[in-house]
């Protein structure tokens, strides 16, 4: 009887989420809507500037007026850099139809 013991409590209260690995390695990111979204309204927000991680849970970015952000509500984004690249032009290519003819066809 002396040797049984109780068998160790779960941590029920304690919520897990997924954080993106790359979050860190960002300059942007998409915020989650926290409303009730109407029928075919997009889950996240606009692409936001990442000002600085605070820490693993905590981001410090432009987010209208509200400036800290949890790491749950958060996805990273990848923008390209277009700084330094030469705008594309593109050209028209010329189609030909070469079609049988269909009327010499039916006379002979």
């Amino acid at each position: 009887m002396q040797t049984i013991r109780p068998t160790p409590t779960k941590r029920h209260s304690r919520r897990s989420y997924f954080i993106f690995n790359k979050i860190f390695d960002t300059s942007h990111v998409f915020a989650r809507v926290e409303h009730l979204k109407q029928p075919l309204e997009q889950p996240y927000e606009d692409p936001f500037r990442v000002i600085k991680h605070i820490s693993d849970n905590v981001f410090l970015i432009d987010y209208k007026g509200k400036t800290t952000i949890s790491t749950e509500r958060l996805k990273p984004t990848y923008i390209e850099d277009t700084e330094n690249e030469e705008p594309r032009t593109y050209s028209r290519l010329q189609v030909s139809s070469i079609l049988p003819n269909v009327s010499s066809d039916l006379e002979e």
